[in-house]
């Protein structure tokens, strides 16, 4: 999962990707990259460190230009500390600079490696890259749309991009539509983003779905649209709970309004009595007001946990070392509230246990007499091929346990799931067919 934008024909085009960015940190911490482009010349900033760290007043000072892309990492198919992993990528093609940034992830690789691509020399682990030089390889006899479109027919996976050339802006979504992806019109120019809260961000509050299997081109002809070939669509359910912005749309659904119709869903299934209900801040702060909203089983204390902000999400940080100790700080509890309360933990997934365990052992060090987790997505029971970096099987608590298996882990007196029927039916009730929908990793089958 990664946060990719574009801006074709804007002023200090750097400043504008900065901002948006910033608004879609949420899809990835682990890197920042940005091209622009101006007087025929290409200028690249890649940094390791987040985005407000990464693009200082001097280092946007050095990215000149109308043009450009970039991109949040959040690494899937490659080693997060490796340089060259870094997006966007660049390619000399010909006498033509080309850059990418790209969300979602391929699962052919090896086989491209092993048929067109044999014999490459690539600089970089990423499968951003085996894309790339097949769109390069095309483009040696055909139109850059044309070889973007015949590259695209040979990747499976997920496959959101935004691509530049010195007069050009290309949004790509494949027909999956696994990967969000939205343009608007700024001025007399035009802005692409992943999710809508960073064209919010920039005043942009007209938002435009690139529709499914479609490639946009920006350039001084307007905007040029090429079709792809229809297959099913696998838009990604997990998006709605954790990922996206909360003041974003995905799919058409208003995240926030989403996830609490989710929590009500949840206390009509799993509804418990307590002192306290909390929710893990924050992607779940809306899944908790729903919940409360539906039935009060006990007084809703937002208190009780609070997050610090100077820390990242703890699930998309690439170590279990690292995600351990994200956990021991990511986190202040109110001491004088917990202590001889019973309390009703509401998150939105649990995927290894790591930050519920940490939760649950804060929480009884404080005086918690009883600790039951109310969690709003279907269990986590497979990996995700498609751009969620969810580990393996082995590692996903819920692939191998039953409820009360995962209580005795966690230390907690309960644990419940919403049923992964019920989460599809409050996505239909949305007004997104769940046969349109991606919920292999809460045990659909894979695509």
């Amino acid at each position: 999962m990664c946060g990719i934008a574009g801006v074709y024909h804007i002023n200090n085009a750097s400043v504008v990707l900065r901002d948006m960015l910033h608004a879609l940190q949420n899809r990835g911490t682990d890197a920042t990259g940005v091209v622009t482009f101006a007087g025929g010349e290409h200028y690249m900033f890649h940094s390791p460190k987040k985005v407000s760290a990464a693009l200082s007043p001097a280092v946007l000072a050095e990215l000149p230009g109308k043009c450009g892309i970039g991109h949040n990492r959040y690494p899937t198919a490659s080693n997060s500390k490796q340089s060259t992993n870094i997006q966007p990528i660049v390619l000399q093609v010909g006498a033509e600079v080309l850059t990418i940034a790209h969300n979602g992830n391929f699962t052919n690789i090896a086989e491209l490696e092993a048929g067109p691509l044999k014999g490459t020399a690539f600089f970089s682990q990423s499968d951003t890259e085996r894309f790339f030089r097949l769109i390069a390889k095309h483009y040696q006899s055909d139109t850059f749309l044309v070889s973007i479109e015949k590259a695209l027919g040979q990747m499976k996976g997920s496959c959101s991009a935004v691509m530049m050339r010195s007069q050009e802006l290309i949004a790509i979504r494949d027909a999956s539509a696994n990967r969000p992806l939205y343009w608007g019109k700024l001025g007399r120019g035009y802005v692409v983003a992943s999710e809508t809260c960073a064209l919010d961000d920039i005043g942009v509050f007209e938002h435009n779905e690139i529709p499914p299997g479609t490639i946009l081109s920006f350039s001084p002809r307007g905007i040029a649209t090429t079709t792809l070939a229809k297959t099913p669509e696998h838009r990604c359910s997990f998006e709605h709970l954790y990922f996206a912005n909360p003041t974003s749309y995905i799919n058409g659904i208003q995240t926030a309004d989403f996830r609490r119709t989710v929590g009500r869903a949840l206390n009509q299934e799993h509804g418990i009595a307590t002192d306290l209900i909390v929710a893990v801040p924050d992607s779940s702060t809306f899944i908790g007001e729903g919940y409360h909203a539906e039935k009060a089983w006990g007084l809703y204390d937002q208190s009780i946990i609070i997050r610090k902000h100077d820390t990242g999400r703890t699930f998309i940080m690439p170590g279990q070392d690292e995600r351990i100790k994200a956990v021991e700080r990511k986190f202040s509890f109110r001491t004088d509230r917990i202590a001889g309360k019973s309390i009703t933990v509401i998150d939105d997934s649990v995927v290894r246990s790591t930050t519920s365990y940490g939760i649950t052992q804060s929480l009884r060090e404080r005086g918690a007499t009883a600790i039951h987790w109310r969690i709003a997505g279907p269990r986590i029971v497979n990996p995700c091929h498609y751009g969620i970096n969810t580990p393996e099987r082995d590692e996903l608590v819920a692939a191998s346990k039953s409820n009360p298996e995962i209580a005795r882990t966690l230390g907690a007196d309960s644990v419940e799931f919403l049923s992964l029927a019920r989460f599809k039916q409050v996505i239909d009730e949305a007004g997104v067919a769940p046969s349109k929908c991606c919920f292999t990793c809460m045990g659909d089958p894979y695509w």
